[in-house]
């Protein structure tokens, strides 16, 4: 009797244990969850503002480009209406003016060019700027952007809209946290966001293939909590594969995929920092405006595209595109045999959109570090200086289809 007390004793304290162990570990599992839903939401906070930033950075080379101010202002709001991220999510413009006024909004285009005063866009529940919340109370959600970038060129606001569907636009309202900058010069405001049910959804897809299995069986429960970290770290991984790519266009031409100005700069640094020898090679394109001019700027796009097939199938070397027809090349090679052999591809016929182009040349120019220069300002001006006296040297001789170097 005395045994099976004890034993009894002993199944009540295993019981008793395994019940606070369980108890304990569901507590520890909601609190888990709700610290998980809390850094999923911070790390889509800086998602968001990130993309945004990114794409900040893109309209900052489009406006370096040597092309007219409403050129510009088209390429920019031609590619932010065409970006799409995480499914249906996507960005738009309105001016920072009173009345503030719609200048690109891709599923609503009948906001378009008219001012966003309405009552029915009284729906911002909470701005943020300057790392502080404030609380709002149904308030015109663009006059809530405009209160933020009275105060800081950036922010966050919180508020209900319309969400794209497959099939549309959803009549019904959501719970949407975007993210907004102000574009300075042309006095822009460019914002992006991501829905709440988006988030939430994605946090139930994580924790309901555990939860049910955790709550019956410890073992189950541990082999969860490494399943759910291993999400964790698969969904950080995609995070990073597409902020990766998002950055990309930062440092990439989106025409030819070259390194931009930016990301050549970041290049010649380092090859700077090796204190070895290196060349610069400036190409300009000749005859290349008569092709925009004759044919228009999608001829003159795909033209550049062949141009920088050609070039990337002759060389391996380091290649950037400043800006319209101008490429660099920052090399350790002989300059002259890369010049001869582009000189050979460039000059080939073109055959685009069934026109056949046969007047493309090019022009060089060559520095050489560190005869000509100790860093990238004095090295690129005496290859630009340098290209343009082939230019117009090639002109004199009238040498349309030919191209030299000159380098000294």
């Amino acid at each position: 009797m005395l045994v099976v007390t004890h034993n009894k004793n002993i199944l009540k304290l295993f019981a008793t244990f395994t019940i606070l162990a369980l108890v304990a570990y569901i507590i520890a599992i909601f609190l888990g969850l709700g610290i998980l839903k809390e850094k999923m939401f911070y790390e889509k906070k800086k998602e968001i503002k990130n993309i945004v930033d990114t794409m900040y950075s893109v309209i900052q080379y489009i406006d370096k480009k040597n092309i007219p101010e409403s050129q510009k202002k088209q390429e920019i709001i031609n590619l932010i209406k065409n970006v799409r991220f995480e499914k249906n999510n996507y960005f738009w413009l309105f001016t920072n003016s009173n009345p503030p006024i719609m200048i690109m909004h891709p599923y609503l285009p009948s906001l378009n060019g008219k001012p966003l005063l309405d009552t029915k866009f009284n729906c911002a529940s909470m701005m943020e700027y300057n790392h502080k919340e404030y609380k709002l109370e149904n308030k015109n959600l663009f006059v809530a952007m405009l209160e933020i970038l009275k105060h800081s060129n950036e922010g966050y606001v919180l508020y209900k809209w319309p969400k794209p569907l497959k099939n549309g636009i959803s009549k019904k309202a959501y719970e949407k946290l975007s993210f907004i900058k102000l574009i300075p010069k042309y006095n822009w405001v460019i914002g992006s966001g991501i829905y709440i049910d988006d988030i939430e959804k994605e946090y139930y897809n994580v924790i309901s293939k555990y939860l049910i299995v955790s709550i019956i069986i410890s073992v189950v429960m541990l082999i969860l909590i490494a399943l759910i970290f291993k999400k964790l770290l698969l969904i950080q991984k995609d995070l990073r594969i597409k902020q990766a790519k998002i950055e990309n266009l930062a440092y990439h031409d989106p025409l030819t995929n070259f390194l931009n100005r930016t990301g050549f700069y970041q290049k010649f640094e380092k090859a700077l920092e090796k204190n070895e020898k290196f060349n610069i090679i400036f190409l300009d394109l000749n005859n290349f405006k008569q092709v925009n001019d004759t044919y228009g700027h999608e001829v003159g796009d795909k033209l550049l595209e062949e141009v920088a097939k050609r070039i990337k199938n002759s060389i391996s070397e380091t290649i950037s595109r400043l800006g319209g027809d101008e490429f660099v090349i920052l090399t350790t090679k002989d300059p002259k045999k890369i010049i001869n052999k582009l000189q050979k591809e460039i000059s080939k016929p073109y055959y685009i959109n069934g026109i056949e182009i046969k007047n493309i040349s090019a022009s060089f120019g060559i520095s050489k570090y560190p005869e000509d220069g100790l860093n990238r300002f004095e090295l690129l001006k005496t290859a630009d200086l340098r290209m343009y006296k082939n230019k117009n040297k090639s002109k004199e001789n009238n040498e349309s289809d030919i191209i030299t170097f000159y380098n000294s």
